[in-house]
């Protein structure tokens, strides 16, 4: 089985991808900014709840030291955080509007890639698989790094 991390996992597709790893067994680390909310998201599906803040670069240190102590690996990461901006017609939106959206859905799963730097499970190649999902009008992409590799279906 494998230890994952999935940022951005209190609700919709983060939420979803918690419930169905650890319902298979894995350990899973479900990510949030709201200590409450990832608390009981985690408990409700049998993860491990994790503070993480993808636009703070010390929350993303601290959950990678965590899972270091706790896991000594991170097997995937999938970098689910994001957010989709001020609901309202592009020429309304204001720079920072555009600052928020970019630092929590680039720097900030730039940030979460730090992640990669735990030591790998015995089974990986060299890092750890991730896989970034951008929705609300940005990019969408795939990563995978490990022998066996990450399947999404």
């Amino acid at each position: 089985m494998t230890t994952t991390l999935i940022t951005g996992a209190t609700r919709g597709l983060g939420y979803e991808t918690a419930r169905l790893l650890a319902a298979a067994g894995h350990t899973v680390y479900l990510g949030a900014r709201d200590v409450t909310r990832g608390a009981e998201a985690a408990r409700l599906l049998g993860a491990r709840a994790i503070e993480i803040d993808v636009t703070v670069e010390a929350s993303v240190t601290a959950a990678a030291e965590r899972v270091r102590a706790e896991a000594g690996a991170l097997d995937i990461l999938i970098n689910n955080a994001g957010i989709a901006g001020g609901r309202r017609p592009p020429a309304e939106a204001t720079t920072d509007d555009l600052r928020r959206v970019l630092d929590t859905n680039v720097v900030g799963a730039a940030a979460a890639e730090r992640l990669n730097d735990l030591p790998p499970a015995k089974w990986t190649s060299e890092r750890t698989s991730a896989i970034g999902l951008y929705v609300s009008g940005t990019p969408f992409s795939l990563g995978q790094s490990g022998r066996r590799g990450v399947r999404v279906t």
